[in-house]
């Protein structure tokens, strides 16, 4: 996989990382602490320049070619974009549960 693209990735599972600890902060809370609620739009804002990253640099290293609009548009490569984005996402959630599943180990047999 190519680094930058790599890096990339590593740099979104951060972002959904720490949105999944403010997912943790009840609605009152999100509500009047103005930290948590910039905190979650920031990483959430993070979270989705980064994924809309990963589709342009995907494209760039298959050369794919840039659709000239994206909305209403049902060229190939839009159509790809989105596949790539689901594997990212569904890349993601398996190290995710990795993740989860390791630190349930460690509790276990601590």
């Amino acid at each position: 996989m190519d680094l930058l693209l790599a890096e990339k990735i590593s740099r979104l599972g951060e972002y959904l990382e720490y949105l999944e600890e403010l997912k943790n902060c009840s609605l009152e809370d999100y509500l009047s602490d103005y930290k948590i609620r910039g905190a979650s739009e920031r990483f959430m804002q993070l979270a989705i320049e980064s994924i809309i990253d990963i589709g342009n640099e995907v494209i760039s290293v298959l050369k794919l070619k840039r659709a000239e609009r994206y909305r209403g548009s049902h060229s190939d490569n839009v159509k790809a974009q989105v596949q790539i984005l689901r594997c990212v996402y569904l890349h993601m959630r398996l190290l995710y549960t990795v993740k989860s599943f390791q630190r349930i180990r460690r509790i276990w047999l601590s």
